[in-house]
């Protein structure tokens, strides 16, 4: 069996102005209903000892940007979860898969309030290539699987190379985030 966690809602738009309402919301589909799901499914997984775990994270949740705090806070929060639960799960035959698509033209992307101007700015995928990402990620049993290569380059400068990240990056999202407007 293949349990694929694909719920995500997303808040675009400053922390101080956001609806405490709408950022419930967020983290409750995000975050609790891949917990929650998961908790479901995961006894009948371990009593037969095979299984397959996908959690639908997002590049947000490691490339902090302006506009998605809540969003990004979620998705990290979705990809501890899945390293978590792939320790865990190390001696039972259950693989766990993250998945951390970048950029995606969906309805997701409009329905989140993502200005059409990014679509312009930065490399983008559509839904059915990032599906068809997500199924060769479960066939060769990846841990994890980063979409697009731009947003992989900038994760490892994140991890290796904080402050010039910070420098970097800090700039492009200024500079971004001003020409969303």
């Amino acid at each position: 069996d293949i349990l694929v966690n694909n719920a995500g809602r997303g808040a675009y738009g400053q922390l101080v102005h956001a609806d405490p309402s709408e950022l419930d919301t967020v983290v409750r589909t995000n975050l609790l209903g891949a917990i929650y799901v998961t908790r479901v499914f995961l006894p009948d997984m371990i009593a037969r000892r095979n299984g397959h775990l996908v959690f639908v994270s997002s590049v947000l949740g490691e490339l902090p940007a302006p506009h998605h705090a809540v969003y990004g806070s979620t998705k990290f929060a979705v990809t501890a979860l899945a390293e978590s639960l792939r320790h865990e799960l190390s001696t039972t035959n259950i693989d766990v898969t993250t998945v951390e698509p970048g950029l995606v033209r969906s309805e997701f992307a409009t329905i989140s309030g993502t200005p059409e101007v990014r679509f312009e700015q930065l490399p983008f995928k559509t839904s059915e290539h990032t599906a068809e990402l997500i199924v060769d990620a479960i066939r060769r049993k990846c841990k994890i699987q980063i979409t697009d290569s731009l947003s992989a380059f900038a994760i490892g400068v994140r991890r290796h190379f904080p402050g010039l990240f910070s420098l970097l990056f800090g700039t492009v999202f200024r500079k971004t985030v001003g020409r969303d407007s």
